[in-house]
């Protein structure tokens, strides 16, 4: 999480010790980690799905979009910076799991995929996230707009994600690659939530 950190930190001073610091994170890592397990990686693995979403979700594109320009981000890393990425999406397109580890997975790919559209892949890995994500978003809404495991933490994830998905869509012009049911749940997930601080659990009404 705190790679997003150090990119606002250099955003905002323009000090080289913030891109050698990432440098020198991001090598290690990329030392360490070494390919893609054949497999899903569970508990203390880099490689665990969750995380793996996780961190494409903000991190890692917030460190190249800070970084990619900085004399101290060499071409090397910046080659291998980019080819783990790839690695990354097509391990969560191959390995996702379910419920709601499988939303900060599809997030994560999502983001990957918008972010980086020059991938061969970016296009179908969109798609495939935001109809994978949408299907499940469908089947954890109760009929009331809560989450089925029925705790406001769980259900801030998922509208987190959700709203991620969205945004990111509207912004690079792609909502059409949603699924056509996606904005009436989301409306219907943050409706729940804002019913919660009413005596009566009043759900409010969206204009279009």
């Amino acid at each position: 999480y705190f790679w997003s950190d150090l990119a606002r930190a250099y955003q905002t001073t323009h000090d080289e010790k913030y891109a050698r610091a990432f440098a020198r994170q991001a090598e290690d890592w990329l030392d360490q980690t070494g390919g893609a397990p054949d497999g899903r990686s569970y508990i203390e693995s880099p490689w665990r799905t969750i995380e793996v979403g996780q961190r494409l979700m903000n991190a890692w594109p917030d460190a190249w979009r800070a970084f990619k320009d900085s004399p101290n981000f060499p071409a090397a890393l910046r080659e291998r910076f980019l080819a783990s990425l790839r690695v990354q999406a097509k391990y969560l397109m191959q390995h996702h799991s379910s419920r709601n580890w499988l939303l900060m997975e599809m997030n994560g790919l999502h983001a990957c995929a918008t972010y980086f559209p020059d991938f061969p892949e970016s296009e179908q890995y969109r798609r495939e996230s935001a109809r994978i994500f949408g299907e499940e978003l469908r089947s954890q809404l109760l009929p009331d707009g809560f989450q089925y495991e029925l705790t406001p933490d769980y259900h801030l994830a998922l509208m987190e994600c959700a709203c991620a998905i969205y945004r990111r869509a509207k912004e690079a012009g792609r909502l059409n690659e949603l699924p056509d049911y996606y904005l009436s749940l989301l409306e219907k997930a943050i409706g729940s939530q804002v019913s919660l601080m009413t005596p009566a659990f009043v759900q409010p009404r969206f204009n279009d």
